[in-house]
């Protein structure tokens, strides 16, 4: 399926913002489904606390994330049935590299629960008087009803100014 992100930042502070992110299918089929499907997905709602820090050429930050999905998907393909939780990230960067690894824990219907871990390696790339990361990432996620799924793909990031910044990702499932 093809879906499309719109994400979106309110900062009060540095260290305290809120975010959301909302999924908008644009083509997809569900396994044995011989209609495409359009629509929204789960929108989610974040509030990250961060912890930043500066070295000698190091710089990044620690955060605890709460999560809420809100439930008000129009299609099956990017719904999801999880209520809310909490991640825990750390990321650094260089002057040439950056660095990302998380978890998180989400309550899921039928009380349930779904674990993520995540990892992502990338090379800085300067022009135009910013920068870029093209980045290699691998995710995965269980639940403890059993399901198990690894992703891998890789990330294109651009920051235009201050306030634009532009992301593209691809993953496939392995």
């Amino acid at each position: 399926s093809h879906v499309l992100h719109l994400e979106g930042v309110y900062t009060w502070a540095r260290w305290i913002r809120v975010t959301y992110k909302v999924p908008f299918v644009l083509e997809g089929r569900a396994a044995g489904a011989t209609a495409s499907e359009r629509g929204l997905g789960t929108p989610i709602l974040a509030m990250p606390l961060k912890k930043y820090f500066n070295h000698d050429g190091l710089s990044g930050s620690w955060s605890i994330t709460p999560h809420l999905f809100v439930p008000v998907a129009t299609t099956s393909l990017d719904h999801s049935d999880e209520y809310g939780g909490v991640s825990l990230s750390y990321a650094h960067e260089t002057y040439y590299d950056a660095v990302d690894f998380g978890t998180a824990f989400h309550a899921v219907e039928g009380g349930e629960f779904e674990g993520h871990l995540m990892a992502s390696y990338g090379r800085k790339i300067y022009g135009f008087g910013t920068f870029g990361i093209g980045r290699f990432r691998l995710d995965s996620k269980w639940r403890t009803t059993g399901g198990y799924e690894l992703r891998t793909g890789g990330v294109a990031y651009w920051k235009f100014t201050d306030l634009i910044h532009a992301q593209v990702m691809m993953m496939r499932s392995l």
